[in-house]
């Protein structure tokens, strides 16, 4: 008996270490907040340039769905979360700069789709950006982008780039997308509103990410409030939301594990 349970044992082991090596969980969602605070240093000789010391905070990335970053006296804050019914980012901004300071933030959303249309179709993603401003430092940035999974080597280095909280970069460097866009609004005063609209081509059962990101900039003065900005929306109800937005996903190998484990114990038992 002895020897069936170390038999058991070995061939329940090394089962549950094959499901965890060749098994591994896609990439599907995130959330990432920063923001940037400089004291001093920031508009000198009627620059927008920083030169002093700063201070640097990020939370969140991928595989979560909210994320938050504020500093101590809320003038630097950033929002980010997938919307628990279409999945699509949520994000919002605030950058209120003492003199000669900057305070500037950022929000990050990801997620994964299916297209589950009968007939192949054109998607459209239209994202909107609002912001409060005043002061010759404020500023506003927002992007999208669409990436199609099928794209050589997409799902691993858009996991990085988010993580890394540096996706425009990667574009730069040759991370594949299938659509992008970006604009930005600086030195205004007043409401402050655009719009970026961009494009995919599917058939039945592709896979895309949708990626958004917004900037808040204040320095030396400026503000930039962007608190109830930076929303997505598809002209297709046709997709399904891959992955939870909702809960941190239990990795696969623990439920191949528990069967296995439950049944050593029954043996243990028995003996």
């Amino acid at each position: 008996m002895k020897k069936l349970m170390t038999g058991l044992l070995i061939w329940s082991a090394s089962s549950v270490a094959m499901a965890v090596t060749s098994a591994p969980v896609p990439f599907t969602h995130g959330a990432r907040t920063n923001y940037t605070e400089y004291s001093s240093g920031c508009g000198i000789a009627g620059s927008n340039v920083c030169s002093g010391p700063s201070n640097f905070v990020s939370n969140g990335g991928a595989w979560f769905t909210d994320s938050s970053s504020v500093n101590v006296d809320s003038s630097a804050q950033a929002y980010a979360t997938l919307d628990a019914t279409d999945g699509t980012p949520i994000l919002k901004a605030y950058g209120n700069a003492p003199a000669f300071g900057a305070r500037w933030s950022g929000a990050q959303g990801v997620q994964r789709y299916q297209y589950t249309g009968s007939l192949a179709a054109t998607i459209t993603v239209t994202a909107n950006f609002h912001s409060n401003m005043s002061g010759t430092g404020s500023g506003l940035r927002g992007s999208v982008g669409l990436f199609d999974v099928s794209a050589w080597g997409v799902e691993s280095s858009l996991e990085f780039a988010f993580d890394d909280g540096n996706v425009s970069g990667y574009l730069g460097e040759g991370l594949p997308y299938s659509s992008y866009e970006s604009d930005s609004i600086f030195n205004a005063t007043g409401d402050q509103n655009f719009s970026l609209t961009t494009t995919l081509d599917l058939n039945n059962g592709d896979e895309f990410f949708l990626y958004g990101a917004m900037s808040a900039y204040g320095t030396n003065g400026g503000l930039s409030d962007g608190l109830s900005t930076g929303t997505f929306s598809f002209d297709n109800n046709n997709l399904q939301i891959l992955g939870s937005v909702s809960a941190v996903p239990v990795p696969a190998a623990l439920y191949l594990f528990s069967p296995a484990l439950l049944g050593l114990l029954g043996l243990r038992r028995k003996s």
